[in-house]
């Protein structure tokens, strides 16, 4: 085939990808002039090809992202960019697009760029939602009204609340990752094989032991120690609850603060993370930042030293630039590439991030945080880029120039042989192979022979005519090893053979960095379920007759609450409301609610507000159920005669219309001391007399139903 076949076959190649392409792809002129726009930037834009390139550059891009200008300086200088910038649809809405650019000569000599965009608004979207449900989960744990800990396998602390830090005397501080014998080195031996046999599942307490503390002062605790387990169903560490009743303490006190050492960065995402408290000249080293460099946890000082030792001798000046203009208040961050040398004497190119954090008078900050990416991957990628685009600028047209820069791994198959036709650098560099390799294969020797059926199901759809995208189809590396993609694929027509033009995304660490994410939301929300079964304790402190009281109305009111045929999911938050209702009564004195013997008036006014009282606690945690709502109206009656609001049938939730039901049943069949145990007989009879006009009438029947049917109290006296 002569040059003059090989560069039309080329061209149709080239033009089948930008026509197929999912991403929006312009080719623009860098003044700003756009001389083309695939399907896709129509799409995306809401315009015809003919309304983008007469509006231009000016009429897609949101001039108010301070982003803008910084990309364009990047792209005239170096010739390329690749970041985020926020863009304009035709009805004026906006989006955040993932954008690619790149300036290349074409045929005739001109200067010519391309842009490849993708629209990240749903990513951006679920990321910010996940790190607010995290920030939750983590602040429940932290501003949990009891004295709370939870540790890893190692007993080093993963959360604690601040009612711990208080009731044990601990300074203002952050513990977290620190040993729990560190902080506490008096804990007798006895103690840390407890904890021993908790982590291998066993839940151990003790009503009232006593502490011997360093300064030689007692402290007498009731404590409680619970396994908690990974969604391997494996132990991941114990979660330890207790109560210093050397002096009760009131919860409504307001708490101590304690700052805690949030990461600027995710290390789960690949990043090394350093804290400079700019006061002390103290810096925190991440374990992934010692990691990416080569050293071991004990092997970098937390000084500024640590920095000097991997910077290049040629970088210095610069750094100490950027640190000076930190200090005197001149700039709020800084954002630069360079080398590092590893401790075995590589280099390393590392994007370095930073932010200046809490200003002193003179304008000098508190703090500073950032974080280091490795980038030497794309660096490589970028200078290979660089070198193939200078061989290839004067012999291909502007569609080669897109193909071979492409971000996306792109190749052809021949539908009818199943024989690759042909295949870019980025998919070449993602299988391991290179591009005469590839061109030797066929479909059955690409993917990984599980997902043999879907490819199928999907060839056959394009015969049908049918534009498809596959998500999570796995590849066979040429070392063995499997690697995930998401494809967009089409069908078209080059030389007269039908052929599909497919684009290949690795999703590979993204699956596994949401695999981790939501691990660690399963362990946090395991946490706050036993965390809120351990606060139904609190009130037992105070009322040892009703010991068990509440976990007993838990288990009738989830009965119910089946019975009646609700959600699973509902049912578990009638559960939590249940084991908690009566939390309230910690701020009624001990001597009202052991009181033998009936209330006076008085006596009485001070236990109704319990519930308002349990409310109040409940109401700032960003719950998945209604829990504060329910406790509050547990006592209120169909027919208004209830508190503390007097509410009326539907306006009762329906978890406390159950709650209600449960309360009065368990009530009257337990012992008090003002009365032995009435049994069940007349406590469904009590239930059954006032249904409908103090009880929902639904409610009463499925709890009756239950008893009759063999539903049995625990522990009933």
């Amino acid at each position: 085939m002569g040059s003059a076949n090989r560069t039309a076959e080329a061209d149709s190649y080239f033009r089948s990808i930008f026509e197929h392409s999912f991403d929006a792809i312009l080719l623009t002129v860098p003044d700003g002039k756009i001389l083309a726009a695939n399907p896709a930037a129509c799409k995306m834009f809401g315009r015809s090809e003919a309304e983008i390139c007469r509006l231009g550059r000016d009429g897609m891009v949101d001039h108010t992202d301070p982003r803008l200008k910084d990309a364009l300086v990047s792209r005239d200088e170096k010739g390329e960019y690749t970041g985020i910038i926020r863009y304009i649809r035709s009805d004026g809405t906006t989006f955040m697009g993932e954008m690619s650019s790149k300036v290349f000569l074409n045929e005739n000599g001109e200067e010519r760029s391309s842009m490849i965009i993708r629209d990240i608004t749903d990513r951006i979207a679920a990321e910010n939602e996940l790190k607010r449900r995290e920030t939750l989960l983590s602040l429940f744990v932290t501003h949990a009204p009891a004295a709370l800990a939870m540790f890893d396998l190692n007993m080093n602390y993963i959360a604690v609340s601040e009612r711990f830090l208080k009731d044990y005397g601990i300074p203002e501080r952050n513990i977290v990752g620190m040993s729990h014998y560190e902080v506490f080195p008096e804990l007798p031996e006895t103690w840390k094989e407890v904890h021993r046999r908790c982590l291998k599942g066993a839940v151990e307490k003790a009503e009232t032991e006593a502490f011997l503390r360093q300064d030689g002062s007692v402290d007498w605790i009731n404590w409680e120690i619970h396994p908690w387990y990974d969604h391997n169903d494996e132990v991941g560490g114990l979660l330890l609850f207790s109560e210093d009743l050397t002096e009760f303490v009131n919860l409504r006190n307001a708490l101590r603060t304690s700052e805690q050492r949030w990461r600027f960065a995710l290390e789960g995402a690949g990043d090394g993370v350093w804290d400079w408290n700019c006061e002390t000249n103290e810096v925190y080293y991440s374990s992934q930042w010692k990691a990416m460099l080569g050293y071991g946890e004990e092997e970098v000082e937390p000084t500024l030293n640590s920095w000097r030792r991997v910077t290049l001798p040629e970088e210095e000046d610069i750094f100490k630039s950027l640190y000076y203009s930190l200090l005197k208040g001149t700039d709020l961050e800084f954002n630069k590439e360079h080398q590092v040398r590893t401790k075995q004497g590589s280099l390393k190119w590392v994007l370095n991030r930073g932010m200046a954090f809490g200003r002193s008078a003179d304008g000098a900050p508190h703090r500073v945080i950032g974080t280091i990416t490795d980038i030497t991957e794309m660096k490589m990628v970028q200078e290979t880029l660089r070198q193939n685009n200078r061989m290839l600028i004067n012999s291909e047209n502007r569609y080669r120039t897109l193909f071979e820069t492409s971000s996306e791994g792109i190749f052809i198959i021949d539908i009818r042989s199943g024989k690759l036709k042909f295949v870019n650098p980025t998919i070449c560099g993602m299988l391991g192979y290179d591009g005469e390799e590839l061109l030797q294969m066929t479909m059955d020797g690409l993917f990984h022979p599980a997902d043999w059926d879907e490819l199928l199901r999907e060839i056959h759809d394009h015969f049908e005519g049918i534009k498809t995208q596959s998500s999570d189809l796995r590849f066979r590396m040429r070392d063995g090893q499997t690697l995930h993609m998401d494809l967009n694929s089409a069908k078209t027509v080059i030389d007269g053979a039908e052929v599909l033009v497919v684009f290949a995304s690795d999703i590979t660490e993204r699956l596994i960095a949401e695999e981790e994410r939501g691990q660690y939301a399963n362990r946090m929300l395991s946490a706050m379920i036993k965390t809120v079964e351990l606060l139904s304790k609190t009130v037992e402190l105070k009322d040892p007759y009703t010991a068990g009281h509440q976990l007993r109305v838990a288990s009738l009111a989830v009965a119910i609450a089946r019975a009646l045929g609700v959600s699973e999911e509902e049912a578990e938050g009638i559960r939590m409301a249940a084991i908690v209702h009566d939390l309230g009564k910690m701020y009624v004195p001990s001597e009202i609610l052991s009181k033998p013997g009936r209330l006076n008036n008085l006596e009485f006014d001070l236990v109704k507000t319990h519930a308002q009282a349990g409310c109040d606690i409940l109401k700032e945690v960003d719950f998945p159920w209604p829990i504060a709502e329910m406790v509050l109206q547990h006592h209120e009656r169909i027919n208004g005669t209830g508190y503390p609001n007097g509410l009326t049938g539907a306006e009762m939730n329906l978890g406390a219309r159950i709650i209600a039901v449960a309360d009065v049943v368990e009530s009257m069949a337990s012992y008090r001391p003002y009365r032995p145990s009435l049994g069940i007989e007349a406590a469904l009879a009590e239930i059954s007399t006032h249904s409908g006009t103090l009880f929902d009438p639904a409610v009463v029947a499925a709890c009756v139903d239950l008893f009759r049917r063999g539903f049995v109290l625990e522990q009933v006296e």
